[in-house]
């Protein structure tokens, strides 16, 4: 999909980073190679003030290692903490999950963590039609926010929602 957005000239003056995770090395190399993978989109990046993050599956859970084969699927806290910057938002694809307490608990407590750890704001849309997943807006700003909201307003009989402030970081 990245690489379908990037030649269609949709979004020109956007900077693509799609180099995949490196996941299919032997078990003991893929940290360091995926350490080596994060400099490299972090550098691709440094001048931007909007990141989209779009792993397969979203947020990785604490006990997800960099080592694992499935950690290609997902964002770890400690990656996203690499790239904020006050004057920077970012936007983080989740999948939801069958989470005890149900979705909208969930995106809760992904915002609790994200927030407390990453001390930054947190906001999400959400879509629910079929498969549920949201998207976690860090940091932004409230001219984002509010074209987030007319967004979910717009599209709200599609399954789209708008939820703002899951979590304030302090002053």
């Amino acid at each position: 999909m990245s690489r379908s957005l990037h030649h269609c000239g949709l979004l020109d003056e956007a900077v693509f980073f799609d180099e995949p995770v490196p996941v299919l090395l032997k078990v003991l190399d893929r940290a360091q190679a995926r350490a080596e993978w994060l400099e490299r989109a972090i550098n691709a990046v440094r001048d931007c003030d909007l990141v989209f993050l779009d792993p397969d599956n979203g947020l990785a859970r604490d006990d997800l290692s960099p080592a694992w084969k499935r950690a290609g699927k997902s964002v770890r806290l400690e990656e996203l903490r690499r790239l904020i910057r006050p004057d920077r938002t970012l936007v983080a694809y989740h999948h939801q999950t069958r989470m005890a307490g149900g979705h909208l608990h969930e995106l809760d407590v992904w915002a609790e963590r994200l927030g407390e750890r990453l001390a930054c704001t947190v906001d999400a849309l959400r879509f629910r039609p079929y498969s549920p997943r949201a998207f976690f807006l860090i940091n932004a700003d409230e001219e984002l926010r509010g074209r987030a909201a007319q967004m979910a307003e717009h599209w709200g009989e599609s399954g789209l929602t708008w939820h703002p402030d899951l979590f304030q970081a302090p002053h």
